[in-house]
């Protein structure tokens, strides 16, 4: 009601404005898929896109006060641009004359009105990295374009943080994957950077995403909306100790009241994670009982096909039904040999253990989405609902061989797994007057999840089920949910807010075997997600800006830390769940200051109790990890992104990270305190050298870490890449080369481990070099946009 009262108040104050127009042939016949770009007098930058209807009206809405160039182009057409219109106090909406369009002669060439986006823009909730503006993306997989965004991180593990945030859910097209750490990246590293659109990070989600998660990415696909058959198709190798491909291909096709699209893409992945840990036993008085020193290398080989397709339905101008379908397998074969040696300086004796596993995991998914959406009326007052299916299926059947000086087992293991979602949601778009909107909506995700894994030990040549490592596991998850928010804008001011309420009901089963009961457990919780935006600009041109973010939010346990399942990793190292772990919650605090997209500057601080971390325990000489409710955590962080073009040809994109992190938990009865001061900068250089050559560099550094028991040492990275445009820029041909020197090598130490300490290094294939080619064709009209997503969107990262 507040913010309804302030629209009505402030109806007489100018901040948006509207343009719009009819565009015709000669004999008054409607032109349809015409490209219409609004520019800026000054400098004819574009600044808006639109095309004209079936009808051939357009309209731009919101516009910012200012001169402005209106530009026509279609093929078949000469190009059209207007007069000076102006949008100001006294002029709020501009409806235009008829445009009529001049038919070309005979050389009927296409007039293409073009802006190079910037790699990285800022606004009042997310930043934004346009993908296409990074060259080395075309022959990367995702995982590695996320990796090069900045103050975005991908550990050794699969783990993401963003600008020092764990935690963080990763959604694809507004809609979570519901895939573990893992699974996640291996996941990624089969989408093709080919796919890619842009790259949205959001440290302070706005209320109509979900609450999970301490900040969210989300990662956008390419999809085409032009009228006739357009595409784009990407064909990407590179090799280091092994050799990759990435490739995809994206169609659409636009006819009358039906637009059919697909994309297509296969990858080829392989690579290898060799691990070295060093642990010293130490006796109660402090000396050494053994040393234990424990080397593996894990190698596989994976073939990834992904499928996405879907047909809209325009039933009327104001009205989209659409179908989406999509699926995906991927095949894998692994292999990890590992060997150990212990030591035991009193009495001078050895043990020297060595043995593999072979794996072949084989994952697949598919998925159904329905999806509606209504524009009310021509001021934008909306209504969208979304209806998925999705589910994910793996099967693995491991052996693991172990030789020591006792002799030789054998272990078999077969891990199935099952998840399934269905989602239903709705959401509502609110006009409220000049510069003012509400938004509200639904959502209600029921989630099931099943684990039946199974152990065999080799007994006199037969494999008999050992019970006590086997485990039948079933958890469901509903989560259900109701958000509104309302943002208004003045002359200077701006103001967003929004609260989202959750309920959340968890039921976990194990079932019995003749070793272990039966047990349940059910978790049913409420609670409130506040989130608030505010801003100033200092000036009357908005180019310099103030602001104000705060946030509640929480991490839940994913599905497969909920699971108690104890996992075998080696002789002297296994990991298990823990189904009472609870979630924790972050209150984000932060000031900003921003200048045009040039430069930004945030201070917040974050605070967060009962973190999730993996704790680890002994039995014995066996290290057993698994998640607790392990920390309280407070963080300070300074965060500042630098955009410059110091000469003509060369564009410069800093990002730096620089945090106070207290850590603060107890796991095992040892209680850890510690801090660090520490940071994060990346640098991102592109080189325009003449129209068709564009070269990049860039580099990056991360500095140590403490997070749980873990402290991790500092790593550095880099990337060269070259690009050439072909065939009138439709096609490009691009090099690139990452980590020449083999320089990319994680350290870390344990602490909080009674009587031991832990040194580890990890390393894997990040030295590479590659080529990679890409082609679009077809028409460029961009006639009606519309966003092919699933709507199950928000339990996505959940089963790390």
């Amino acid at each position: 009601m507040l913010f309804i009262m302030l629209a009505n108040r402030t109806s007489a104050q100018v901040q948006k404005g509207k343009i719009s127009g009819n565009i015709t042939e000669a004999n008054g016949t409607a032109v349809p898929g015409v490209t219409v770009a609004l520019q800026e007098l000054k400098d004819t930058t574009v600044k808006l896109y639109t095309a004209s209807s079936s009808s051939g009206k357009f309209s731009f809405t919101n516009v910012n006060p200012g001169r402005y160039l209106l530009a026509c182009s279609a093929i078949g057409y000469r190009p059209y641009k207007s007069l000076q219109l102006t949008i100001d106090t006294t002029r709020i909406v501009i409806i235009l004359p008829v445009i009529v369009l001049q038919v070309a002669g005979k050389s009927l060439k296409e007039v293409v009105i073009t802006a190079s986006k910037p790699l990285v823009e800022h606004s009042i909730d997310r930043t934004t990295v346009n993908v296409d503006a990074m060259i080395s993306a075309a022959d990367s997989n995702a995982l590695e374009v996320l990796g090069k965004s900045p103050g975005v991180y991908v550990y050794p593990n699969g783990n993401i943080s963003l600008n020092g945030q764990g935690g963080v859910l990763v959604l694809i097209d507004d809609k979570p994957t519901y895939l573990s750490a893992q699974d996640l990246a291996a996941y990624l590293r089969s989408l093709p950077g080919g796919l890619l659109d842009k790259i949205e990070l959001m440290t302070n989600p706005p209320a109509r995403y979900d609450a999970a998660g301490s900040a969210i990415i989300n990662i956008k696909l390419k999809k085409n909306r032009a009228a006739g058959l357009n595409g784009n198709v990407s064909a990407g190798f590179n090799a280091g100790e092994y050799i990759r491909s990435n490739d995809a291909l994206n169609m659409n096709y636009r006819s009358g009241k039906f637009n059919a699209f697909a994309n297509i893409s296969w990858s080829r992945d392989a690579n290898f994670t060799q691990n070295n840990s060093n642990r010293t036993f130490f006796q109660p008085d402090g000396t050494i009982a053994s040393n234990l020193l424990v080397d593996s290398r894990y190698s596989y080989l994976s073939n990834g096909l992904n499928m996405r397709a879907g047909l809209d339905y325009f039933a009327t101008p104001n009205t989209t039904i659409g179908l989406v379908l999509l699926g995906g397998l991927r095949p894998t074969s692994g292999r990890t040999v590992f060997n150990s040696m212990q030591q035991y300086p009193a009495t001078g004796a050895d043990t020297a253990t060595s043995g593999y596993t072979n794996s072949g995991p084989h994952w697949y998914n598919g998925g159904i989405s329905l999806n509606f959406q209504h524009q009310l009326d021509e001021n934008g007052q909306s209504l969208s609902a979304d209806l998925d299916h999705i589910q994910y299926h793996t099967s693995d059947d491991e052996l693991t061989i172990n030789t020591d000086e006792t002799g030789t087992s054998q272990m078999q293991y077969q891990l199935p797994s099952t998840i399934q979602i269905y989602s239903v949601k709705s959401d509502y778009t609110l006009p409220l007057g000049t510069g003012a909107q509400f938004e509200a909506g639904l959502k209600s995700s029921w989630v099931t999840t099943g684990n039946n894994d199974q152990w065999f030990n080799n007994e006199d040549g037969a494999f008999v089920p050992d019970y006590t490592l086997s485990d039948h596991f079933v958890y469901q998850e509903n989560i259900n949910a109701a958000y509104m928010s309302a943002q208004k804008q003045w002359k200077r001011w701006g103001i967003k807010g929004g609260l989202r309420l959750e309920n959340t009901r968890d039921d976990g089963h194990q079932l019995s075997n003749p070793a272990i009961p039966d047990s349940t457990f059910t978790k049913n919780y409420y609670s409130l997600f506040p989130s608030f935006y505010l801003s100033y600009k200092l000036d009357t041109a908005g180019n310099s800006t103030l602001g104000f973010m705060y946030s509640r939010r929480l991490h839940r346990p994913n599905y497969q830390q909920l699971n108690p399942y104890l996992a075998y990793q080696n002789q002297y190292t296994r990991t298990a769940g823990n189904p009472y772990l609870n979630p924790n919650f972050y209150e984000i605090y932060q000031l900003s200051y921003a200048y045009k997209q040039f430069f930004d500057i945030s201070f917040a601080y974050i605070n967060s109790n009962n973190d999730i971390y993996r704790i680890t325990g002994l039995a014995g000489d066996i290290f057993i990890t698994r998640p607790e409710n392990f920390a309280t955590n407070n963080s300070f962080n300074l965060h500042a992104d630098v955009n410059v073009t110091p000469v003509n040809g060369w564009d410069i994109n800093a990002s730096g990270l620089f945090f106070h992190l207290l850590n603060k938990g107890e796991g095992y009865g040892t209680f850890i305190n510690d801090a660090v001061t520490t940071g994060e900068v990346e640098l991102f250089n592109e080189f325009h050298l003449d129209k068709n050559w564009s070269a990049e560099v860039n580099g990056s550094y991360h500095g140590p870490f403490h997070g749980g028991q873990t402290i991790a040492g500092a790593s550095w990275g880099y990337g060269l890449a070259l690009q050439r445009k072909l065939f009138n820029g439709n096609g490009s041909i691009r090099l690139r080369a990452d980590n020449l020197f083999r320089n990319l090598i994680f350290n870390s130490r344990s602490i909080g481990i009674a009587n031991v300490s832990n040194f580890a290094t990890q390393q894997s294939d990040t030295s590479l070099a590659g080529v990679s080619f890409q082609y679009s064709f077809g028409k460029s009209a961009n006639i009606r946009k519309r966003n092919h997503d699933i709507g199950a969107e928000d339990e996505q990262d959940r089963t790390k």
